[in-house]
């Protein structure tokens, strides 16, 4: 793991919820795509992950959840082609 900087600090701005995460500019995410979301999210609630949105239509036939690190940083998991949607 890296270390954190002695001077390090926190832009409270960073870690807004959604959906005014997205306004800063900056990092936003980590994003990874998996093959079974649902599995996925089953592991994150079983570790007491905390979710931040849940089977989200992506709109392009994905679905997204979001998680947040002990950091409060967001990951952003995604399985492609699993829209109930289309």
């Amino acid at each position: 793991m890296g270390r954190q900087p002695a001077d390090g600090y926190r832009v409270p701005d960073m870690f807004l919820n959604p959906p005014e995460h997205i306004r800063p500019i900056g990092n936003k995410a980590l994003v990874f795509r998996v093959d079974d979301l649902a599995r996925a999210i089953e592991r994150f609630r079983d570790l007491g992950v905390t979710i931040v949105w849940d089977h989200v239509d992506l709109g392009d036939r994905s679905v997204s959840t979001a998680i947040r690190d002990n950091d409060g940083n967001f990951i952003n998991v995604f399985q492609s082609g699993a829209s109930p949607v289309g």
